[in-house]
């Protein structure tokens, strides 16, 4: 009776990870999959859930323990599979800083050359790698020229995280770039967005300039931003990559070095001020669930800012938009448009 009931627990876990894995593949989200390939995960589990079913009935508690097995067959792909891969041919750079200090950053040459680049500043918390695989893998899929760097207080920028101060680390990356490129954007995330915006406004020059969920404040005890961002994480669009969940989750969190808090760091970059005295053309892209940095808050700003267009993505969050497919696609668009 206990050998019966053990195989009857191990058909059944097999039949839901095949089904899931079936679900997973129609439903389009590779990172959950075994492949990462649609066809190959839609096949492979409709066979093995078959097979199964072929064998006797499955019952149905055995599908909350198929559901984190799932979760680590699809991380098993990990082992040989990183999305890091796509800065495995760039460059890495440290470039000078005015008091001795140094700027960590990978430079990934376009395929072919173009004249054309862009500078990527991350968010707060993470660095020139981390959540910016799909990004920095898409805008060089577009034929951009590349350089991320690690902000101050960041990664590998073992300098302290100070306004006014940062802002430097986007005039020496653009300065760089342009020994590259004839015509250089920015991009910056979040507070990268916050840096860039201020840094511009300051007098760096550049082509173009695309902020992507820059907050004008953040209050983070005042915003329900835990159940925003889990919202986000659900979204099956934010699945939609070949990282592996172990990879997402590693990834979360990092270091920040600063003699501010957060909320005193938003408030002294001053997006508000910084915006109407940015010249360039200048594209604002945020996420219509996100709670972190709204878009109502930047909306009443656009008829001050000379050359500004605001992009919306329906129900992405503050974390989940440069993850998704869409938002990611319309920013190498626009970029690629402006700068050619």
């Amino acid at each position: 009776m206990f050998y019966a009931l053990c195989s009857k627990c191990i058909r059944s876990l097999l039949f839901w990870l095949g089904l899931i894995n079936l679900v997973t593949a129609l439903a389009r989200m590779p990172v959950l999959g075994w492949f990462a390939h649609r066809r190959r995960d839609a096949l492979a589990g409709a066979a093995l859930a078959g097979v199964m079913i072929v064998r006797g009935r499955a019952v149905w508690w055995a599908l909350p323990l198929a559901l984190p097995l799932q979760v680590a067959a699809a991380s098993v792909r990990g082992l040989w599979q990183h999305p890091r891969r796509i800065f495995a041919a760039a460059q890495v750079v440290a470039l000078p800083l005015a008091d001795g200090a140094t700027l960590p950053g990978l430079l990934l040459l376009a395929a072919q050359p173009n004249g054309v680049g862009v500078v990527v500043c991350h968010g707060a918390g993470n660095d020139k790698i981390k959540y910016a695989w799909r990004m920095v893998a898409k805008l060089h899929e577009a034929g951009l020229t590349v350089l991320a760097i690690d902000l101050d207080g960041h990664g590998e920028n073992q300098r302290r995280l100070r306004v006014p101060g940062i802002e430097e680390n986007v005039a020496v990356a653009v300065a760089f770039l342009r020994e590259h490129c004839q015509r250089v954007g920015v991009v910056g995330v979040s507070l990268g967005g916050c840096v860039a915006a201020r840094a511009v406004a300051d007098g760096v020059l550049v082509d173009c300039l695309a902020l992507i969920e820059a907050p004008a404040a953040v209050n983070l005890a005042a915003v329900p931003y835990v159940r925003s961002e889990l919202r986000g994480l659900l979204r099956p669009t934010f699945w939609r990559g070949t990282d592996t969940p172990l990879q997402l989750f590693a990834a979360w969190g990092g270091r920040l070095d600063s003699e501010h808090g957060l909320s005193e760091l938003f408030d002294l970059l001053d997006l508000r001020s910084a915006l109407p005295r940015i010249a360039c053309p200048t594209l604002l892209l945020y996420g219509t669930a996100d709670v972190i940095a709204p878009y109502a808050v930047i909306q009443p700003l656009l008829a001050t800012i000379p050359n500004a267009t605001l992009h919306l993505h329906g129900g992405a969050s503050h974390l989940s938009l440069t993850m998704e497919p869409a938002p990611l696609a319309d920013l190498a668009v626009w970029l690629v448009h402006t700068l050619r």
